[in-house]
């Protein structure tokens, strides 16, 4: 099919792209009796009957790119087929080569793939370790791995034309985790705020999304990592800190803390709802004024923000349908108070991971397990079909 045509088509997940062929055509392109060559070899010489494919492998698609939502993944970060701006910046940067140099290439991913999976593992081993035995310096740890993913998520989303999901609110609150540790460690205000989006927000969004946690996948992993470090990091500095150093390194934190068993229930979560909802409404404003405002045309060309694609990809669930119905000047307000309204609803429990480590300890490893029970679907889904396709492979070449 022609590149031309194939970028008219419409996302669809009765068809995906796995990689192209460029060839002559070798029902046009012979030699004439009278030693003549065609017109397709003498307009482009560099075409042999010899077919060439691209270096780009489906499988980098399929597993690490956004574009539609993936089984099991509903994420922005978890999609498997590029939007048409992500497949022409691909088909304009890719290069020709043979086919014995793809085995190659192959035969590379595949075993970047087992050293992402080694590392995924011991990420998982080390980071467990830390909490148990230096709670301390989780921090240290978090803070070491975003700086080393964060580079790479934003790298790959400008290059794919999703650099607009990048100042989504998961992201934000790791900013704002950021600026309590390093920055601001005495501002109990911007801790309380911090605290109830990462427990809320964040971590709810592992669930509701349906995060994978698929070692080999970079992409998953930071997308995962994005969600829960935030939450894991503050659980260490508000309940495994020695109240001595808590005091000195985190006041903040401390302050917090000392106030929080004079205060009624009511009060608390009054407290934590306002000073959650703060920093959403700062971001929120920002957000619709830089990005949906400012830059409008970029969006109406097809680059997508979140708003977008959850439109597009709730249009048939009861609550796209109420969005889809009202006018188009009110649908991302209406939007707006609906993210509101979960950030509130996602903040109120988070007084009683606050008061009680056992309690908090029990809610990041629910929500870490959902993460790993979607990743483990999505290996013995794959595990099935291999075993699947080599038991009929075995099948044929019996018969």
């Amino acid at each position: 099919m022609p590149i031309e045509v194939w970028n008219l088509m419409p996302e669809h997940p009765a068809y995906s792209f796995v990689g192209f062929v460029t060839s002559g055509n070798l029902a046009l392109n012979h030699t004439r009796s009278d030693g003549e060559t065609t017109c397709d070899e003498a307009s482009n010489p560099e075409l042999t009957p010899e077919s060439e494919v691209s270096a780009y492998i489906g499988n980098e698609w399929s597993e690490a790119s956004p574009g539609r939502p993936s089984v099991g993944s509903n994420h922005p970060g978890d999609r498997e087929l590029p939007s048409p701006i992500g497949r022409q910046n691909v088909f304009e940067s890719t290069k020709r080569i043979s086919i014995y140099d793809t085995f190659h290439i192959l035969a590379h991913y595949g075993n970047n793939k087992k050293i992402l999976f080694i590392c995924g593992v011991f990420n998982i081993l080390l980071s467990g370790y830390i909490i148990g035995a230096s709670p301390e310096l989780f921090h240290y740890w978090y803070t070491a791995q975003l700086l080393y993913l964060m580079p790479i998520r934003c790298y790959t989303y400008y290059q794919r034309g999703y650099h607009f999901f990048l100042p989504d609110l998961c992201y934000i609150v790791n900013i704002l985790c950021m600026c309590t540790i390093w920055l601001f460690p005495q501002s109990t205000r911007l801790f309380i705020g911090t605290y109830c989006l990462a427990f809320g927000n964040n971590a709810i969004s592992i669930t509701m999304w349906r995060s994978l946690m698929i070692f080999h996948n970079l992409e998953k992993v930071t997308t995962v990592f994005i969600h829960v470090m935030p939450c894991v990091a503050l659980h260490c500095l508000v309940h495994l800190l020695p109240p001595d150093l808590q005091q000195e390194r985190f006041p903040g934190i401390w302050a917090a803390k000392m106030l929080a068993p004079s205060l009624r229930i009511q009060d608390s979560l009054l407290i934590m709802t306002i000073w959650s909802t703060a920093p959403y409404f700062i971001w929120q404003l920002s957000y619709y004024v830089l990005i949906t405002v400012g830059q409008s045309e970029q969006i109406a060309a097809g680059i997508p923000t979140s708003f977008t694609w959850l439109r597009k990809r709730y249009a048939r669930a009861k609550v796209g349908k109420v969005m889809l119905s009202l006018p188009e000047s009110l649908q991302e307000p209406a939007f707006m108070m609906l993210q509101y309204v979960y950030i509130v609803l996602t903040s109120l429990p988070c007084v009683f991971w606050f008061w009680n480590r056992y309690a908090s300890a029990t809610f990041l490893m629910a929500v870490f397990s959902g993460s790993v029970y979607n990743g483990a679907v999505y290996y013995i889904d794959k595990s099935d079909k291999s075993s699947k396709n080599e038991e009929e492979s075995d099948e044929q070449s019996e018969a």
